[in-house]
């Protein structure tokens, strides 16, 4: 009688034991898709920035700036 509830008790534990490990599974699982998406935003997100301040950049590096003597005729107005 013993020897029966110790094997029925081995194998409820095993039973709990796996679906814990199915559970911790499913949830590692999620965590990490979640983990993925955040990433892919976040890297989307940079990939915007850097774009932006290329074209800040551009921008700044093609305005034309005006001529000493233009410099010069605009101090005599102010």
């Amino acid at each position: 009688k013993n020897a029966n509830k110790n094997t029925e008790r081995v194998i409820d534990l095993s039973i709990k034991t796996n679906e814990a490990i199915n559970n911790n599974t499913l949830a590692v699982h999620a965590l990490t898709t979640i983990a993925q998406n955040t990433n892919e935003a976040s890297r989307q997100k940079l990939n915007d920035i850097h774009e932006d301040v290329k074209e800040i950049k551009f921008s700044i590096s093609n305005k034309r700036r005006p001529s000493f003597s233009e410099h010069l005729r605009e101090a005599e107005y102010e």
